[in-house]
């Protein structure tokens, strides 16, 4: 199975080293030249990780899309694609109902929302997910906790509460900033602090 990523951010990169580094997975997976840094970074990082220059080209060659764009960038992203009936279509984008991607992935009709939070990179977390599938519930079990609801308002609780990760991160930071102002390293304040609020 080929998993092709629309978009190269921050969660995107966090769910591709999940998979590889905390999950042994063996697959390819294909990333579009969204953040060229980034895309280039984690195919150099690994050997089954390949960047495709074209959105087009990406979802012809992939079984599995995963929207990985900013909420107002889906529309025009996935208006432009040749979606076929038989392919997978996760996104990943707050806010985008899974109506909206009905409509715009069309004729694609296998279309879930998920929630995945950036510890998936070292397997841990939730993955809200939306409506509940098998497939989709099989990859992300393999970095993080799978918690599927058929109802999409449920599913929209789910994001509402992601949103306390910003104060967490926002914590973890100000304390290491705190630590190191003080005279300890950066690096060792920002281990010793995400260790702490780790436990």
């Amino acid at each position: 199975m080929i998993i092709g990523f629309l978009g190269t951010g921050v969660i995107t990169e966090a769910i591709i080293r999940g998979l590889y580094d905390a999950a042994d997975y063996d697959d390819t997976i294909l990333v579009s030249k969204r953040s060229t840094t980034r895309s280039a970074k984690l195919a150099g990082d690994y050997p089954k990780v390949r960047v495709v220059e074209d959105n087009r080209q990406l979802t012809k060659e992939s079984d599995w899309i995963i929207v990985s764009v900013l909420p107002e960038q889906v529309c025009d992203v996935l208006s432009e694609l040749d979606c076929r009936p038989e392919q997978k279509i996760i996104s990943l984008a707050a806010g985008v109902s899974l109506e909206q991607l009905h409509t715009w992935a069309a004729p694609a009709t296998d279309v879930i929302r998920v929630i995945p939070m950036p510890p998936i990179e070292h397997g841990l977390g939730p993955v809200a997910m939306c409506p509940a599938d098998a497939g989709t519930e099989t990859l992300f079990e393999k970095i993080g906790t799978c918690v599927a609801v058929s109802d999409e308002a449920q599913f929209n609780l789910f994001g509402a509460a992601s949103a306390l990760m910003a104060d967490f991160f926002d914590q973890v930071s100000g304390v290491t900033q705190w630590m190191s102002e003080k005279g300890l390293q950066t690096s060792t304040a920002a281990r010793y602090t995400t260790a702490l609020y780790y436990a």
